[in-house]
């Protein structure tokens, strides 16, 4: 019965030697999981930005049109206001 004990110890310590033996491996996996997570992130943030800068440009040029249009058809309180709001974008 002993030597049957001994072996059912012996057997845990392999298994908790190969655990600690694959344990370096699953962190550095875990590790080069989080850096390509990283980079993702950037590059979404990236097209984030680039998004909120054409948005930005875009309604800058829908004002643009709508002040000229106020303009031509001698709406002046309607252009003061597109001219606020464009300077506002600018900002």
């Amino acid at each position: 019965m002993a030597l049957y004990e001994l072996q059912k110890i012996d057997s845990k310590i392999d298994e908790i030697n190969k655990v600690k033996g694959e344990l370096p491996l699953e962190v550095q996996d875990l590790e080069d999981e989080m850096a390509g997570m990283k980079t993702r992130i950037e590059h979404i943030n990236a097209e984030i930005e680039e998004l909120n800068t054409l948005t930005k440009q875009r309604k800058r040029n829908a004002l643009q049109m709508q002040l000229n249009l106020a303009v031509e058809a001698e709406r002046f309180e309607e252009a003061a206001k597109l001219r606020d709001e464009l300077r506002a974008l600018e900002k």
